[in-house]
């Protein structure tokens, strides 16, 4: 969720904003500085403005589909994306074309990020449009492709959710 939360701070122009490697947990055990005072606030009005580049439409991401799907990512479990299981949405599988990268096998087992060397083989140059199934951990590869040196990937915020709300685009499930 906190990589959703930096994504978000992004889209509103606000680039300031880190992620913890590894969590409050961590940063405590680290025995990093940490403080329980309120800090001093600022203005209540942020001046945010949208940055629309950081958002794919679902007809950019059909179009991405009908041409063999390359550059389309595939953030969830390897189960969702086969169309082995489903437990949120009603329709199990994955958008035709795209490549399946699980959010989670960009940390290590200590629940730290891999090295970034590691991340640019792990993506390559390909996503260019990346997808969950409601798009919150779709911004946990985008973190991760970003902390990797790769830029800033789009999010289809609309996600797997959204696709299966048409019954004419086509789905995929591995056999």
């Amino acid at each position: 969720i906190a990589a959703r939360f930096w994504w978000l701070l992004n889209w509103v122009g606000h680039m300031q904003v880190a992620v913890l490697d590894g969590g409050w947990r961590t940063c405590q055990a680290a025995g990093l500085a940490t403080a329980n005072e309120e800090p001093a606030r600022g203005s209540d009005i942020y001046p945010g403005q949208v940055d629309k580049k950081l958002v794919s439409t679902i007809s950019e991401v059909v179009q991405l589909s009908e041409k063999g799907g390359k550059g389309l990512l595939d953030a969830r479990a390897a189960a969702r994306y086969q169309g082995v299981e489903e437990p949120i949405d009603p329709v199990a599988g994955h958008i035709p074309g795209a490549q399946n990268l699980p959010f989670l096998d960009s940390l290590n087992d200590q629940g730290l990020w891999r090295p970034a060397s590691e991340l640019r083989e792990r993506f390559g140059s390909d996503p260019e449009v990346v997808y969950c199934g409601s798009g919150v951990t779709a911004c946990h590869n985008i973190l991760a492709m970003k902390h990797a040196g790769l830029g800033m990937r789009k999010l289809y915020p609309g996600s797997w959710s959204e696709w299966i709300l048409d019954e004419s685009r086509s789905i995929s499930v591995e056999e």
